[in-house]
């Protein structure tokens, strides 16, 4: 399976891997399946290098499914449970935020930013999130404010919305 990633992988996306892709393992999940008509069963792999990752995602988002024959073939992070669900209760706050009118990013793994008025804090629990937003509604984002502080030492880590 890693010698099949090591090939396929560099020239779905069009990459160049200085040193080559390794991984430290590669395997399917799933049954087997008997009927070849079904999509193939999904493929783990976890790479030795991040910033090897870090590229195949970006380009993957990019340039979305990429195809295999007739298949098409999706790239994602694999992401545990927990994190998933933070996620996912980060993005149901996204209509709130758009409504009050804050510039906003979900960042990898699970890490929401806000910004308003050139003010910017980070969270990394979405019931903070709420509950900021809940005594926000009542009191302007500024750097008067002690629970907003400016957050000079954000990097942008991953895809933004």
């Amino acid at each position: 399976m890693q010698a099949f990633l090591g090939s396929v992988l560099p020239k779905l996306t069009s990459l160049d891997f200085d040193p080559p892709l390794e991984f430290q393992r590669a395997h399917r999940v799933g049954p087997k399946r008997s009927d070849t008509s079904l999509r193939p069963r999904p493929i783990i792999a976890c790479l030795l290098r991040h910033n090897h990752a870090r590229q195949i995602l970006e380009t993957a988002r990019k340039q979305g499914p990429f195809r295999i024959g007739q298949h098409d073939i999706r790239i994602t992070a694999d992401y545990s449970k927990d994190t998933n669900e933070r996620r996912k209760a980060f993005l149901a706050l996204r209509p709130r935020l758009r409504q009050m009118g804050m510039k906003f990013g979900l960042f990898d793994p699970a890490r929401m930013w806000i910004t308003n008025n050139s003010i910017s804090k980070d969270f990394y629990n979405p019931d903070e999130l709420s509950l900021f937003l809940d005594s926000f509604q009542h009191q302007p984002m500024d750097s008067t404010n002690p629970d907003c502080s400016q957050d000079t030492g954000r990097e942008n880590e991953g895809g933004g919305l």
